[in-house]
């Protein structure tokens, strides 16, 4: 088990309370304790070589790689902006990292989202663009039974996002059902091959002065569900 803090890194034995290693701060290039230490958002591993960890106390950010083997830092590798989410892909041994944004340097290789092959940590990123130069958090799906595409929300579009993992570039927009003003957490059963999507619909604020009048919400009412089984 692998234990990510502001300290640094733990691995744990399969008992939970045995500690194999640990990999202090200071080994990883993270701020000293009185500056925040490590800032890890979320931890993928490719189940044989290696972990990953998206590290936003480094800036540029990066995603962190362990070796899953002998648990030691192996180094970083270079992504998008602000990195949420981190998905395998085994069959492509690619890792695929969702951001926030891209950076604002307009040029093409920004994106919403980075493209690593994991056999070669030395290999060129590929990035990918969801919508423009905005800011958007989100979060993706990928798996084999879903053929040759993934899926990726927005925190500001109602639209789920489909990526073609060949071209590295999104091929269409998914509108979601009337009521839903954006999407953010999403999930994949392969065994019903759904896709989940978490909706996000508008409330009050709880009174005149602080509603935003796009919402319609004055004066306050209990959040209304509008779609799926529960409308």
């Amino acid at each position: 088990m692998w234990a990510f803090g502001s300290d640094g890194v733990t691995i744990y034995a399969r008992d939970g309370t045995t500690v194999l290693k640990t990999l202090p701060a200071v080994e990883l290039g993270c701020p000293h304790q009185d500056d925040g230490g490590c800032d890890y958002y979320t931890v993928a591993s490719d189940g044989h070589k290696y972990v990953w960890a998206t590290a936003m106390h480094a800036f540029p950010h990066r995603a962190d790689v362990f070796s899953l083997k002998i648990g030691v830092y192996v180094g970083g590798v270079g992504v998008c902006n602000t990195p949420l989410d981190l998905d395998y892909v085994p069959s492509r041994e690619e890792m695929w990292v969702r951001c926030a944004e891209p950076y604002d340097d307009g040029t093409e290789d920004t994106g919403h989202m980075s493209v690593i092959p994991t056999n070669s940590l030395s290999s060129s990123t590929k990035q990918v663009r969801m919508n423009g130069l905005e800011r958007q958090y989100g979060f993706a799906v990928f798996h084999s039974s879903l053929g040759n595409y993934g899926y990726a929300t927005a925190n500001n579009r109602d639209v789920l996002f489909k990526v073609d993992l060949a071209q590295r570039e999104v091929v269409s927009n998914l509108t979601l059902p009337e009521g839903t003003n954006s999407t953010y957490d999403i999930t994949y059963s392969p065994v019903n091959k759904h896709i989940f999507v978490r909706g996000r619909v508008c409330c009050s604020c709880g009174s005149d002065e602080t509603d935003a009048p796009s919402c319609g919400r004055a004066p306050p009412f209990p959040v209304t569900v509008v779609t799926g089984p529960s409308a």
